[in-house]
């Protein structure tokens, strides 16, 4: 097919074939980078400000576990109960934003299980 054209045809038609691959590979990256396009708008839009709300809700819940844990340290009873309501305060909170992020909330100890707590501790204290 090609033994009977002239060298400058023979290159000409190498050239074109050559344009006409790189035209095909050029599309196929033009719709790969729509793709990708479309998923970082996804990551963008609804990824990152879900891993924020949640790095939010753990530093909350970390906040009151330690406060939990510093009211069984009390040995004044309105002390505690001023942090006891101050937990409480956090927890309302906490199960606020769970309520905006999804229907199901966490269950976290209540102030009726503090107090408990608190009564525990008072009483192998004085013993």
């Amino acid at each position: 097919m090609f033994k009977h054209l002239p060298v400058g045809k023979k290159i000409a038609s190498i050239f074109s074939c050559i344009v006409a691959l790189l035209v095909a590979v050029a599309f196929l990256i033009s719709a790969e980078i729509d793709l990708v396009r479309k998923e970082i708008v996804n990551l963008t839009d609804s990824t990152l400000p879900s891993v924020a709300q949640v790095e939010a809700l753990r530093y909350e819940l970390s906040t009151i576990r330690t406060g939990q844990y510093a009211i069984l340290t009390y040995e004044d009873e309105h002390q505690a109960y001023q942090h006891i309501e101050r937990v409480d305060r956090q927890v309302l909170m906490v199960n606020q934003m769970l309520k905006r992020m999804t229907p199901l909330s966490l269950p976290i100890m209540s102030s009726r299980c503090l107090t408990v707590l608190f009564r525990r501790g008072k009483s192998t204290k004085t013993r």
